[in-house]
């Protein structure tokens, strides 16, 4: 059962895997009917996938709003149920034709929020020799190497890297850099900002948040 119901004639259609024909979503519709949730902002595109996913199984009543945090169009926003999202929030132009929607979706480019105080930061820039390493919720792979790579490349700059809540990458980091001024891991930080005024450049996987922040503070 491929998503070839959920667009205009003629468009790119795909086969689903099995994981979504059994998928068990009766948290998710759990958590919409306990609430009395009418209207259902899916924040990126995997939450309005499976939102689209369940409104199409159960024909339900409620309404689905996606909400992109790109600034240009992905792949990933094809590939959704679009028959059942009643509307749409983007960054970016053209949106209907890169994303191939149908004409039920009411499309609105809207400027992507980030806290305010990230605006300030952009009235001076950081220091070149200074660069933020954050691996935001799904990481960057071996960011030791990653690290050594940055230094490797960049004689005098010194990295400075986010380990979030995670004590045992903050271990690893202080064991494999010891003595190396030019890393300096350090944990518990969840306001980044003096990071973005300080640093000149930031390095990260592109999760929107991180994303959202080092656009506003224009790193």
């Amino acid at each position: 059962d491929g998503i070839r119901d959920t667009s205009v004639t003629g468009v790119q259609t795909c086969a689903l895997p099995i994981f979504w024909r059994e998928a068990n979503l009766s948290k998710l519709a759990g958590c919409i009917q306990d609430t009395g949730a009418t209207t259902v902002i899916g924040i990126s595109h995997r939450p309005t996938f499976w939102l689209s996913s369940l409104k199409r199984r159960e024909n339900a009543a409620f309404k689905i709003i996606g909400l992109s945090t790109d600034f240009g169009p992905t792949n990933a926003w094809r590939f959704l149920f679009w028959r059942h999202i009643d509307r749409f929030l983007c960054a970016f132009d053209g949106a209907a034709k890169a994303l191939r929607l149908p004409p039920s979706v009411q499309i609105d480019k809207i400027e992507l929020p980030a806290r305010v105080k990230f605006s300030p930061i952009s009235a001076r820039p950081g220091d070149p020799n200074q660069t933020l390493i954050t691996s935001g919720y799904w990481g960057l792979g071996k960011i030791v190497d990653v690290v050594r790579g940055v230094i490797a490349a960049s004689p005098g700059v010194t990295a400075h890297v986010a380990c979030g809540d995670n004590e045992k990458l903050y271990a690893l980091m202080k064991q494999e850099f010891a003595g190396i001024d030019a890393v300096r891991p350090f944990v518990g930080d969840a306001d980044l900002s003096p990071y973005y005024q300080l640093c000149g450049s930031v390095i990260t996987r592109p999760g929107a948040s991180s994303l959202l922040e080092i656009g506003r503070a224009h790193v």
